[in-house]
């Protein structure tokens, strides 16, 4: 039986106010290529810190907006809905075998603190775990499907109250902020999809404060950052982003063991 929970999540149709609105509009996501950028990233795994390699592509897509899913040509009498898609890809090597995550977010591209959907999905050796975020046919929702008993099929309900962000959404959601040192507002924050399990997802009361532009080297080079710091009640994360459009995330660490920083990063051709 499909198990139905409410929680506080956020829903693409409230999202938080002021953001820096055009942001996805920028003539450089039509010019047919998408941005890959490749980091050095950190994640525990039975009981240690572990260094592997995550992917995160950012690209313009239309969806069809009575399916959510990509549009296909011919576009005639198709109701499309523009968005930026990020995808994460990582592939995190264990002495027991490999957890591979696909992650992919659609954002609406007019206002990309609006989510419009999200997937995850985890392989590893002991099975198969899939989480969609659901915005669309009735009352926002979180579908899911794991191997493990007591998460098996079932769905949680969302709520749509205001200045809720899902953790998975900020490396794209956040470089449309109005970067200022002191900018500052109350979030909820959902913490991280990214799992083999399925359990009701964290709702944390945060504080996001855009701090000081400061230097900052990663292995792709050295660059001005604008830190984004996230705190609150047992939670505690930075993102790094350049100071200059488009506002590539350099950096991020977390409270939970988790990491990112800036290997290399190039337009090239994704279709």
């Amino acid at each position: 039986m499909i198990r139905l929970y409410l929680i506080l999540l956020t829903s693409a149709l409230c999202p938080p106010a002021q953001a820096a609105v055009g942001w996805g509009d920028v003539p450089v996501w039509d010019d047919g290529l998408a941005e890959v950028a490749i980091y050095n990233a950190t994640r525990s795994a039975y009981g240690k810190t572990r260094s592997y390699e995550t992917i995160l592509i950012t690209v313009k897509e239309d969806l069809n907006a009575d399916t959510y899913t990509k549009a296909d040509f011919p576009y005639e009498g198709k109701r499309l809905l523009p968005v930026l898609k990020l995808n994460i890809v990582s592939e995190v090597v264990t002495e027991n075998y490999p957890y591979r995550y696909l992650t992919s977010v659609f954002v609406d591209r007019s206002d990309v603190l609006r989510l419009h959907k999200l997937t995850t999905a985890s392989q590893e050796w002991c099975g198969n775990t899939f989480k969609m975020v659901q915005t669309w046919g009735g009352p926002p929702k979180i579908l899911y499907h794991s191997y493990w008993e007591d998460q098996s099929d079932g769905s949680y309900l969302l709520d749509t109250s205001e200045n809720r962000l899902l953790e998975d959404q900020l490396p794209v959601s956040l470089r449309s902020l109005p970067f200022k040192a002191g900018y500052r507002r109350d979030i909820r924050l959902v913490r991280s999809l990214i799992s083999n399990r399925a359990p009701v997802p964290q709702v944390i009361e945060a504080v996001m404060e855009v701090q000081k532009l400061e230097s900052l080297t990663v292995a792709a080079g050295n660059y001005r950052a604008w830190p984004v710091r996230i705190t609150g009640e047992g939670v505690s994360l930075t993102l790094w982003f350049q100071s200059e459009p488009p506002n590539i995330l350099l950096k991020s660490e977390s409270d939970n063991g988790r990491s990112l920083k800036l290997q290399q990063t190039e337009r090239r051709k994704y279709w």
